[in-house]
Parts: structure tokens; C-alpha cells; sequence
């Protein structure tokens, strides 16, 4: 193997002896260690693709650090944000881990909510003072409105917790406590929810409360970021949409009124105004604000209509509903289930006071006809048969208990 002496042995010999001694002495040299030799070439081509690979990693880190967050701030500015609040629309554009595309969180309501409440149960806020805490969450409600976001959901259904009113009932699970507290919704706007203080609580800054709501149709469910605690009130964040738990809280009724069904379209290519094209229709079901009407209008779940029905004997409903099923749409007459939209509590409870009265009378109407006309009774052959075992069984146990005395 060649050693630095060899090489200065080599050295002086080239410096003093002629070209054939030189040549010489290089024939006598030590061979090379050519296994050792391909070692020191992979290592040195490894540190090459090595220092390749950190320079394409810190040209990807500059890019997504200096110039895609330059060309956020261009966006930004664009959409009219001041300084802090491009600040906070960036922390939030990370928090929603986007992998480099931010600018993802201008449109995106699902980015921004995913960053939103990510940002508001971290540590980094939750470190933040109490009056901070509620400033940046007010500062998120009003970035979203500036940017012009609507919830995901449709906007005829509850747009998130925002549907809660102040005054109402809620119940409420924090994330260490087994069992439901009921709550009472002290106020109630578009940056916050501020509730009473539960007993054997323990609200902290960046727990998400599960809160149930019902509104009269269903029961919703949301997740709000506990954001302070102030003066004896838990403020929670806004969660901009919902889960539905149950549906189910009317009875369904058959019922037989006519009714008139047209489209309900926002825009509408006609030269002239028109008054709206309607078709016959029978409301042949009820429940509460739940309508199944049996007509030939063409529609498609989804859609709109107006509707124009009675629900009992001299009250007739005017509503906008919603189509949610289309039964038999093959057919001439369909069936289509739809829900009133845009319906106040009181509305609601009017349809469910019809619903409960067609209810009533159908089963007072059942009961009329079965004392009129009793049903017959049918004789049970199997109980018959059972019933004469058992007694010829008892007959024999009695005949046994004689002869044994």
C-alpha cells in the first residue's frame, strides 16, 4: 500500500536521476490498492450526490419560504389585507398544511377552517395572554368575511354554530368529562360563543368542546375551540360546520291535499316578466316541515321549488322547499320528498301542531271503525294444540299422585 514516505522516496529519485533510472524506480514502486482506491471514489461521489441533494433541499426551502411567501404577500395585498392580518392568514396557511401551496388558503373554506382550528387548540396560542387569545380570534372571523367564504354546507341548511342564539340551551362535553353538561348560550355573534360556567369544569385555552344544538328539525353537533376565560365566561370559537345526529322528530302522516309546485330559479333567461309556471301536485305525507308531494314536475335532488299546499282544513302553507329524494322518477307522477328552507321556529312548530293534529285524527278515525266493526278473533291452532298437551299432562301427573296414594 502507498504511504507518504513512498511518495517523497519517489519524489527524490524523479529530482535526481536521469530518465531511466527514473522510469526505474517507478517500475519498482509499491503496487497500487486498487479495492481501497474504488472506496475513496464511491465516497467521494457519494458526498457529491450528497451535496446535490442539500443544495435541491435548500433551493425548495428558499422557494417555499422566500419566494412563495413573497408571492403570498403579493395575493394578499391584493385581496386588500393589511400587514397583521397577512401575518395571521400565513400562520394559518401553515397550520392547514398545505405543503407549500398557501395561496390554496384564499379560496379553499375548507383549508381555512382546517387551519383555523388547528391554529387555535396549538400550544403557540395557547401561550398567547387572555385578551391576545380573543383578539386573534375575532381578527380569524373577520379574515374569513373579508375573504368572502361560505360555509361548505348549503346555504338554505344552518351555516355552523352561528345558528345558535343567545338564551338557549346547549349541552355541552368537554374532552376530560364522561357525561354532558347543559349550558346556557350567555351571548351569542359572529366571532364567538360566550356560555356560563359549567359546574365541575374545568375550561382550558385550546381544548375543543364538542357542543350539541337543536334547532327545531335536527340535532347538531360542533366542535368549538375553547378560546379564554373571561369573567367567569368560557368563550369558544365558531366551528364553521356541523354534524347532524338525528333527524327523525316528526311523525310521518299520510294526508290528501292539493297543492301547486313550480322550479325555484335564482336566474332565469325570459325577455319579459313572468309570473311562474305552476304544476298540480297532492301532499300525500307530513312531517313537520318535511313534505312528500306527488306531481309530474321534473326535478332533481337539490333542487329548489316554491310550494303553495294545505296542511289541514283552511290553513295553507306558501314555502320554499328543498328537494331531497326523488321516489319513482321514471314515471309520469313522481314522488318527491322536499323540506320547507328558511323557516322560522315558530313556522316549524306550526307544520309539527298539523302534523300531530292529522296524526290524532287518523288515529281517532281507527279507532271509530274497529268499534264499529270489531275484528274477528282467529283461533290460534298452535295455542289451542299447546293448551291441550299441557292439560292432558297435568290429567296424567294428577292420576299418578292418586294411584301413589
Amino acid at each position: 500500500m502507498i504511504n507518504a514516505g513512498h511518495f517523497v522516496e519517489i519524489l527524490s529519485l524523479l529530482g535526481q536521476s536521469s530518465a531511466h533510472e527514473r522510469w526505474r524506480s517507478v517500475r519498482s514502486a509499491p503496487e497500487y490498492d486498487y479495492p481501497m482506491t474504488l472506496i475513496l471514489l464511491a465516497g467521494v461521489a457519494v458526498g457529491i450526490i450528497v451535496l446535490i441533494s442539500l443544495s435541491v433541499y435548500m433551493w425548495k426551502y428558499l422557494m417555499r419560504t422566500v419566494f412563495f411567501e413573497a408571492d403570498f404577500r403579493r395575493t394578499a395585498g391584493k385581496e386588500g389585507l393589511g400587514e397583521e392580518e397577512c401575518n395571521l392568514l400565513f400562520e394559518l396557511a401553515k397550520q392547514a398544511d398545505l405543503s407549500g401551496n398557501y395561496k390554496a388558503i384564499f379560496t379553499s373554506e375548507t383549508d381555512f377552517r382546517n387551519g383555523s382550528q388547528n391554529y387555535l387548540t396549538s400550544e403557540e396560542f395557547c401561550n398567547l395572554p387572555n385578551e391576545r387569545r380573543m383578539e386573534i380570534n375575532v381578527r380569524i372571523s373577520q379574515l374569513r368575511r373579508k375573504l368572502g367564504m361560505q360555509s361548505s354546507s348549503n346555504e338554505d341548511d344552518p351555516l355552523g354554530s352561528r345558528q345558535i342564539a343567545a338564551n338557549t340551551r346547549i349541552k355541552v362535553l368537554p374532552p376530560d368529562k364522561p357525561e354532558e353538561f347543559l349550558a346556557i348560550v350567555l351571548q351569542a355573534d359572529n366571532d364567538k360563543i360566550s356560555i356560563a360556567p359549567l359546574a365541575g369544569a374545568d375550561p382550558k385555552p385550546g381544548e375543543s368542546w364538542r357542543i350539541r344544538h337543536f334547532d327545531g328539525r335536527a340535532l347538531w353537533e360542533f366542535d368549538a375551540p375553547v378560546v379564554a376565560i373571561d369573567k367567569g365566561r368560557v368563550i369558544l370559537a365558531h366551528d364553521e360546520e356541523g354534524r347532524m345526529i338525528n333527524q327523525r322528530r316528526f311523525v310521518r302522516v299520510s294526508v290528501h291535499f292539493p297543492a301547486k309546485i313550480c322550479t325555484y330559479d335564482f336566474l332565469h333567461s325570459e325577455k319579459e316578466v313572468a309570473p311562474p309556471q305552476w304544476s298540480d301536485a297532492q301532499l300525500i305525507q307530513l312531517a313537520g316541515p318535511g313534505l312528500k308531494l306527488r306531481s309530474n314536475l321534473a326535478v332533481h335532488p337539490g333542487d329548489r321549488v316554491l310550494v303553495v299546499t294545505g296542511i289541514r282544513d283552511g290553513e295553507v302553507v306558501y314555502a320554499v322547499a328543498k328537494i331531497r329524494r326523488v321516489d319513482n322518477p321514471d314515471r309520469t307522477m313522481k314522488d318527491l320528498v322536499a323540506e320547507c328552507v328558511g323557516i322560522t321556529q315558530a313556522e316549524i312548530s306550526k307544520l309539527a301542531s298539523a302534523t300531530n293534529f292529522a296524526a290524532t285524527q287518523q288515529e281517532h278515525l281507527r279507532r271509530v271503525k274497529e268499534k264499529e266493526n270489531p275484528p274477528k278473533r282467529r283461533l290460534n291452532i298452535a295455542a289451542l294444540a299447546a293448551d291441550k298437551k299441557w292439560k292432558e299432562q297435568a290429567g296424567a301427573t294428577t292420576s299418578k299422585k292418586s294411584e301413589a296414594k
